[in-house]
């Protein structure tokens, strides 16, 4: 996919050009939303259907987002030149990655940078080929 300008939102994203942040849940399901909004925003209008996914009642976005992270869904946003990742299923977010490198320029892979928060307060840098 040939883009103009450095990663131009990293290749404009791949599933939309207007999606930045999405929450992937335990079964592969990815559900994006616009850069202009936050995950906590997407869960706030989500919450009927995240209630009856989940099993609950829940009223508040913030513990609903805590019971995601903690039943295994995984937060991403992408950003210029960097995907900042945090979740704890690895394999998860390695096949949301595959799927996104295979989108992009191969001389891409190592420069996009991965931002990897593992939700046990541990974090890493690497670049998206060291996923792959």
């Amino acid at each position: 996919m040939d883009m103009p300008g450095k990663f131009t939102k990293i290749a404009a994203y791949i599933l939309s050009p207007f999606l930045d942040g999405y929450w992937i849940s335990p079964s592969g399901e990815v559900f994006g939303f616009p850069g202009t909004s936050e995950h906590y925003y997407w869960v706030m209008h989500n919450m009927d259907m995240l209630n009856q996914r989940m099993g609950t009642d829940l009223t508040n976005a913030t513990q609903m987002q805590i019971l995601l992270r903690e039943s295994g869904w995984i937060r991403i946003r992408i950003t210029t030149d960097t995907i900042m990742v945090q979740g704890k299923d690895r394999r998860l977010i390695r096949d949301f990655l595959d799927d996104f490198a295979v989108k992009i320029s191969p001389d891409d892979l190592d420069q996009i940078k991965v931002y990897h928060d593992d939700d046990q307060g541990g974090h890493s840098n690497s670049v998206l080929s060291d996923w792959l």
